[in-house]
């Protein structure tokens, strides 16, 4: 969200498309621009009137809205990068880093990540409602929720500068995994370095003094974004510097603090080759307690097939290709399936293409990958939420977990929610519940000691704003422990 160096921000200048919108008062009539005392000299107080106007009329960030040419608030742009491309997100305030007057009074910065289908407007307005009713303070947040987009969504040009979008392909094209946007669109920049960028803005001081905390949060597609680029993102805290950080200069001020909030992802960055054995048995209504064991591929079942590129599932039917493709789990065949390319990125961090340069350029370019992973990324805070109902399959088992997110389907009962099933993902567990908790015991293994922690939501399926709800209440939780622990 700014055009920085490595070692300091510069300049961003904004563009702002739209104007005129109506309907102001329908979505909370009930909220006044109420600003503390403290805040008349600030620069950016919390602009009730334009958040309302922003999410009149949107209900919030659901699992299948997908993007429409048809949003009522059309989002801010931003200078990105050397070349000054352009970027789009949402913010819950009109800012200017391009001012030499300090944004005083923002202390907590919430970077909001979208998910597939790439509906920023949604999470945006369910995370401001969250935040106006919460404690952290509508005066002292800044809301962000920035806009990845593809090439057939809204926008194509601002200021005679074509903004920057995302091809989709996998992995080379696919924002979530730290991807370069599309050569032919307004520039060639990886969406980590826009993350990157936006941190190292709220972390300078000139421009945001009293700054104190910054959280990244992310579910489903976001939410393997954030797990990812917090594993590989080329900004440290202070207190998690090493020397070879200092020397690349990216190392933040110190005091700031850092929170990474994902929520419900696909699948998740292995850092070495165990994965998860389990069976699928007819009948029963879940899988086998998985077992924790080093891959081979000779030890997978050739039966799963499912085409990586399409995402589609093969003949005849998906819905049948499941059970089907399960086969017989035996002493020789432990493992549900077989995949050569199981660890590669984004699943895993495969060093042998990453030494031969065959990795995404964010990765290929990086100060130091193996002491970010080493030693910044067991140090980081990183939250891992899994609602207690996000257990469902898409349907390509024959049986719905009994505890998954219903929907009124005879039929197919399990919520299509989207789920990454192929074998890559299928090795980290069956359902996103049990590769969250599988996760966080990977990293127990690898790991001497982290920061991770997992949080199991109650009575949550695959539903952001809930899934929010409880975001927030640790995030304000962390800050409040925190505060005491300085004081």
């Amino acid at each position: 969200l700014a055009s920085v160096g490595a070692a300091a921000a510069a300049a961003v200048v904004l563009w702002i498309r739209g104007s005129g919108h109506g309907g102001a008062e329908a979505w909370a009539p009930d909220v006044q621009p109420v600003i503390a005392a403290e805040a008349t000299e600030c620069a950016v107080p919390w602009s009730h009137e334009m958040v309302r106007m922003i999410c009149d009329g949107i209900e919030g960030a659901t699992a299948r809205r997908r993007l429409s040419e048809a949003d009522p608030y059309e989002h801010l742009y931003t200078a990105v990068g050397p070349e000054g491309v352009l970027f789009g997100y949402y913010a819950s305030s009109l800012w200017e880093p391009d001012s030499t007057v300090p944004k005083r009074c923002v202390k907590s910065v919430l970077i909001m990540v979208h998910g597939a289908g790439r509906n920023g407007l949604d999470y945006f307005c369910s995370l401001a409602k969250i935040v106006r009713d919460s404690d952290l303070g509508t005066n002292t947040t800044l809301i962000i929720s920035p806009q990845f987009e593809y090439a057939g969504d809204d926008g194509s040009a601002e200021s005679g500068k074509a903004h920057v979008w995302w091809n989709g392909s996998k992995p080379w094209g696919d924002w979530r995994a730290g991807a370069h946007s599309d050569e032919t669109s307004g520039g060639f920049i990886s969406s980590y370095s826009i993350l990157d960028a936006a941190v190292r803005v709220f972390a300078n001081e000139s421009i945001f003094p009293d700054v104190e905390n910054i959280t990244i949060l992310g579910h489903s597609a976001g939410a393997q974004m954030v797990q990812r680029w917090a594993l590989v993102s080329q900004v440290v805290e202070h207190s998690q510097s090493t020397a070879q950080a200092q020397d690349a200069g990216v190392v933040l001020r110190e005091g700031l603090r850092i929170a990474y909030l994902v929520a419900n992802p696909s699948s998740y960055t292995y850092l070495d080759e165990h994965r998860w054995e389990y069976d699928c048995v007819e009948g029963e209504t879940s899988c086998t307690s998985p077992v924790y064991r080093a891959y081979d591929r000779s030890l997978g079942r050739t039966s799963w097939v499912v085409d990586r590129r399409r995402y589609s599932y093969s003949a005849p039917r998906r819905r049948r290709q499941g059970f089907e493709a399960v086969g017989t789990k035996d002493a020789d065949h432990p493992f549900l399936c077989r995949d050569s390319d199981f660890n590669a990125w984004p699943y895993g961090l495969p060093w042998a293409s990453i030494a031969e340069g065959n990795v995404v350029p964010y990765l290929r370019e990086h100060w130091n990958l193996t002491r970010a992973v080493e030693e910044v990324y067991p140090q980081r805070t990183v939250v891992i939420l899994a609602g207690e109902n996000d257990t469902c399959t898409y349907d390509v088992l024959s049986f719905c977990y009994a505890n998954c997110w219903k929907v009124d389907n005879a039929s197919y009962p399990c919520a299509a929610t989207s789920i990454d099933m192929t074998c890559p993902a299928m090795l980290q567990g069956p359902q996103r519940n049990q590769r969250a908790q599988n996760f966080v015991s990977h990293l127990d293994s690898y790991y001497v000691s982290h920061e991770h922690l997992f949080v199991e939501v109650p009575g949550v399926g695959h539903e952001a704003e809930n899934m929010y709800l409880t975001a927030v209440d640790v995030a304000t939780d962390r800050r409040s422990r925190r505060r005491s622990e300085d004081e």
